[in-house]
Protein backbone atom coordinates (compact mmCIF):
# COMPACT_ATOMS: atom_id res chain seq x y z
CA UNK A 1 0.00 0.00 0.00
CA UNK A 2 1.21 3.13 -0.83
CA UNK A 3 -0.41 6.63 -0.26
CA UNK A 4 -0.47 9.73 -2.59
CA UNK A 5 -1.71 13.75 -1.17
CA UNK A 6 -3.54 11.16 1.51
CA UNK A 7 -5.10 9.43 -1.19
CA UNK A 8 -4.03 5.19 -0.84
CA UNK A 9 -3.94 2.51 -3.43
CA UNK A 10 -2.49 -0.62 -4.18
CA UNK A 11 0.82 -1.07 -6.04
CA UNK A 12 1.03 -4.79 -7.09
CA UNK A 13 4.16 -5.93 -9.76
CA UNK A 14 3.61 -9.01 -11.71
CA UNK A 15 7.02 -9.90 -12.95
CA UNK A 16 7.82 -6.81 -15.01
CA UNK A 17 4.32 -5.11 -15.14
CA UNK A 18 3.31 -3.40 -12.27
CA UNK A 19 -0.47 -2.49 -11.53
CA UNK A 20 -1.86 0.61 -9.44
CA UNK A 21 -5.12 0.10 -8.07
CA UNK A 22 -6.85 3.84 -6.61
CA UNK A 23 -10.43 4.10 -5.21
CA UNK A 24 -10.36 7.78 -7.49
CA UNK A 25 -8.09 9.52 -9.87
CA UNK A 26 -5.67 12.09 -8.74
CA UNK A 27 -7.03 14.23 -11.98
CA UNK A 28 -10.66 13.58 -10.43
CA UNK A 29 -12.27 16.74 -8.84
CA UNK A 30 -14.50 16.49 -5.38
CA UNK A 31 -17.22 17.36 -7.19
CA UNK A 32 -16.53 13.71 -9.66
CA UNK A 33 -18.95 11.12 -9.32
CA UNK A 34 -16.60 8.27 -8.47
CA UNK A 35 -18.21 5.06 -10.84
CA UNK A 36 -16.56 1.44 -9.73
CA UNK A 37 -14.23 0.31 -12.06
CA UNK A 38 -11.24 0.72 -14.38
CA UNK A 39 -9.53 4.65 -14.06
CA UNK A 40 -6.52 4.55 -16.41
CA UNK A 41 -3.55 2.41 -17.70
CA UNK A 42 -0.28 3.29 -16.19
CA UNK A 43 2.91 2.71 -18.01
CA UNK A 44 6.70 3.67 -16.98
CA UNK A 45 8.61 5.40 -19.87
CA UNK A 46 12.55 6.38 -19.86
CA UNK A 47 11.53 9.96 -20.98
CA UNK A 48 8.41 11.46 -20.54
CA UNK A 49 9.64 14.19 -22.07
CA UNK A 50 9.83 12.91 -24.69
CA UNK A 51 6.27 12.47 -25.16
CA UNK A 52 5.90 15.74 -24.06
CA UNK A 53 7.52 17.58 -26.75
CA UNK A 54 5.50 15.54 -29.41
CA UNK A 55 2.69 17.38 -30.69
CA UNK A 56 0.46 14.60 -31.29
CA UNK A 57 0.92 13.58 -27.35
CA UNK A 58 0.65 16.70 -26.62
CA UNK A 59 -2.94 17.41 -28.30
CA UNK A 60 -4.08 14.24 -26.06
CA UNK A 61 -2.50 15.78 -22.80
CA UNK A 62 -5.52 15.77 -20.11
CA UNK A 63 -3.57 16.24 -16.68
CA UNK A 64 -0.36 17.07 -15.96
CA UNK A 65 2.68 17.02 -15.71
CA UNK A 66 3.67 16.73 -12.28
CA UNK A 67 6.16 14.49 -9.75
CA UNK A 68 4.57 13.18 -7.13
CA UNK A 69 6.47 11.24 -4.28
CA UNK A 70 5.58 8.43 -2.09
CA UNK A 71 6.95 4.77 -0.58
CA UNK A 72 7.73 3.99 -4.26
CA UNK A 73 10.13 6.86 -5.07
CA UNK A 74 9.69 10.09 -6.88
CA UNK A 75 7.92 9.86 -9.99
CA UNK A 76 7.10 12.34 -12.98
CA UNK A 77 3.61 11.93 -14.23
CA UNK A 78 1.32 12.92 -17.25
CA UNK A 79 -2.70 12.07 -18.17
CA UNK A 80 -3.82 11.76 -22.13
CA UNK A 81 -7.03 10.91 -22.99
CA UNK A 82 -6.90 8.80 -26.38
CA UNK A 83 -10.56 8.97 -26.75
CA UNK A 84 -12.95 9.92 -24.92
CA UNK A 85 -12.80 8.33 -21.76
CA UNK A 86 -9.61 6.42 -21.89
CA UNK A 87 -7.03 7.76 -19.74
CA UNK A 88 -3.37 6.49 -20.26
CA UNK A 89 -1.07 7.39 -17.07
CA UNK A 90 2.94 7.81 -18.43
CA UNK A 91 5.44 7.69 -15.69
CA UNK A 92 9.03 7.69 -15.07
CA UNK A 93 11.15 7.49 -12.13
CA UNK A 94 13.11 10.51 -10.92
CA UNK A 95 15.94 10.58 -8.59
CA UNK A 96 14.71 11.15 -5.28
Amino acid sequence: MHAIDGEPFLEASLGDVRVNLFETALYDDDACDVNPGFLHASFQVRDLEAFLSDPLWVAKLAWGPTIIKGGFGHRRIAFFETFPGCRIELMEEVGD
